[in-house]
């Protein structure tokens, strides 16, 4: 991507994503150092096909995602690349928010150099805004992916710009978020390799061995949660409202699940949370 001449910043969209309760971890875990590996290498970004056009950088608990070029193309990639690491840091116990901005970017790789306005917006709002387990998205960027259609042709360009715009919603304080789970089969394939393709449609599928594989990732991701749980101090209630949000999300999906899967007949159940968390 063209620098300006004046000042070196490139325009690129950048999305950040802290690990929450991840700086605990560090100070009290000799593994920290293994598990971030983990989470990186067994990502969407052990994937070289999935990179293009965009980079990353990892900062003890802050993911740093940001694109090479301005495009619709890139900023896809980018969205799908923090989708999927919230899932594994999901995966191995920890909940994480971020955010997503459009803005001035300037990175020398070669002395390790980053100035950014845009890293600083982005941070700002993970740290001030977000709050809760959620990815914020700003009307900037919101605007630039629905009012912007580039001209491709690429099926699966247009299949993946689909989905992202499906799970870009207002959340309770009007801001744009990406709705985690909304995707289901997407956050699937991101998982397990061998997961069966459901034509793109969230639980469109009359297929038995698709909706055992449904099955599967749904029981998954519940006793993911319920780990979070157990490990979480309960007497914190900031720390309780952000896992009842997202244990809110999940029942959500489950809900709109029950439209194509009988879900009364299969192993998965909700998160039924009261007053005193999981029951």
């Amino acid at each position: 991507m063209e620098r300006n001449a004046e000042n070196g910043y490139m325009v690129c969209f950048l999305g950040i994503i802290d690990i929450l309760g991840f700086s605990d971890f560090v100070n009290n875990n000799e593994n920290a150092v293994k598990l971030i590996t983990e989470i990186i290498s067994n990502s969407f970004f052990s994937n070289e096909s999935q990179l293009e056009k965009i980079s990353y950088k990892m900062l003890s608990d802050t993911l740093i995602v940001y694109t090479n070029e301005n495009t619709q193309y890139a900023l896809i990639n980018l969205i799908f690349a923090l989708e999927n690491f919230r899932i594994k840091c999901l995966e191995k116990g920890f909940l994480s928010r971020g955010a997503v901005v459009q803005g001035n970017f300037y990175i020398d790789k070669d002395y390790d150099i980053m100035v950014s306005p845009a890293f600083i917006e982005a941070y700002r709002l993970e740290e001030n805004i977000a709050c809760y387990p959620r990815i914020l998205i700003t009307n900037k960027v919101y605007d630039f992916l629905m009012k912007n259609m580039e001209f491709r042709d690429d099926c699966f360009f247009i299949e993946k710009l689909k989905f992202v715009k499906d799970y870009i919603e207002n959340d309770f304080d009007d801001f744009y978020v990406l709705r985690p789970f909304r995707n289901i089969d997407i956050i699937a394939k991101a998982i397990y390799p061998n997961y069966k393709d459901c034509n793109g449609h969230l639980f469109r599928t009359n297929i038995d061995d698709d909706k055992a594989d449904l099955i599967r990732v749904l029981s998954d991701i519940r006793n993911w949660l319920i780990g979070i749980y157990k490990n979480i101090e309960l007497k914190d209630a900031s720390v309780k409202r952000k896992y009842d949000y997202f244990a809110k999300e999940f029942n959500e999906t489950l809900e709109k699940c029950s439209n194509y899967i009988d879900i009364e007949n299969i192993k998965v159940k909700l998160l039924n949370l009261d007053n005193r968390g999981l029951k």
